[in-house]
């Protein structure tokens, strides 16, 4: 039960040593139009200005943590949830900012919404060398209800852009610390296998990437990759393309770090997992091209 003193709202706000560009997320929550919410930040053990940085706004609806040991991302994110009893859950990354409407927008939705609905999340700018690009591709055409096989397919939700209830933790569990990357896209499964998603078709988050950002580490990703198709290797088995897909993937990212073992381990894994069905194999395995193929001709038909 929620208490009426309690906001509506907890935006969970994890970062490290990066007191430069923290002040920027949190002038973006601050500024939302819908006010009924608090600031949760939960410093991983930085040895930079953040500190500092999050006193300097004195606005009660801030709340600092701060872990004494460096946990990652996943960890923070969980001290966060743990503190909060707000009815709803919200995510951004120290790196990004919201648009003013997001929270409003988002708590509309859920407002009319049906009970089974559990998570609801907007699109996205995702800026990168001074480009600037939408989210998710237009090549995705089930973005909202039932998207359990959509997502086991891949992630094309930001995790920033997304509110979710509080009783979709309680029910399917936190993020899983165990994973280098990915936590967000593994968390997102579960939280499809129990409840349908509303997508709001306009972009309320500007996403930084650069080089340093943890998903441009590809030896995590990798670990995260294997991590994904071992927990869900049951569920696959309904999926059999979006197995060979992400292992397709591992093979080409184990090749071009020299890894020859790991990728013909791969490759001797998709063989067993189609039963040594050479044919369904070779038919999966040119429709996921044509796909591909067809997915970037409507992205470059869209830009013109």
């Amino acid at each position: 039960m929620i208490n009426n003193c309690t906001p509506s709202v907890s935006v969970i706000i994890p970062t490290h040593n990066r007191s430069q560009i923290l002040k920027r997320a949190v002038i973006s929550v601050l500024n939302q139009s819908y006010h009924d919410f608090e600031v949760i930040v939960v410093d991983d053990a930085s040895t930079d200005e953040t500190t500092e940085v999050v006193r300097k706004f004195e606005d009660k609806r801030i709340k600092y943590i701060r872990h004494k040991q460096n946990k990652g991302a996943p960890a923070a994110r969980n001290t966060g949830l743990r503190v909060s009893n707000s009815e709803y859950i919200a995510f951004l990354d120290d790196d990004d900012e919201w648009l003013p409407e997001k929270l409003e927008m988002q708590i509309t939705a859920f407002k009319a919404a049906p009970p089974n609905v559990g998570v609801i999340y907007t699109a996205f700018w995702r800026v990168q060398n001074g480009k600037k690009k939408f989210f998710p591709p237009s090549k995705i055409k089930h973005k909202q209800g039932d998207i359990y096989e959509q997502l086991l397919n891949g992630n094309f939700i930001g995790l920033p852009t997304v509110i979710a209830k509080k009783q979709c933790f309680e029910k399917v569990g936190l993020f899983d610390e165990c994973f280098p990357r990915l936590q967000d896209w593994e968390f997102l499964i579960r939280c499809a296998q129990q409840y349908h998603f509303i997508y709001i078709d306009k972009p309320l988050l500007i996403s930084y990437h650069t080089d340093k950002s943890i998903s441009s580490d590809h030896t995590a990703f990798l670990a995260a990759l294997e991590l994904i198709t071992g927990k869900y290797f049951d569920e696959f088995g309904k999926y059999k393309k979006s197995y060979l897909k992400h292992n397709l993937v591992m093979v080409k990212l184990f090749a071009q770090s020299r890894q020859t073992q790991k990728a013909c381990r791969c490759c001797f894994g998709i063989i067993r997992f189609y039963s040594f069905n050479v044919v369904k194999l070779t038919v999966d395995f040119f429709v996921l091209i044509a796909q591909s193929v067809w997915g970037r001709v409507i992205e470059l038909l869209v830009k013109e």
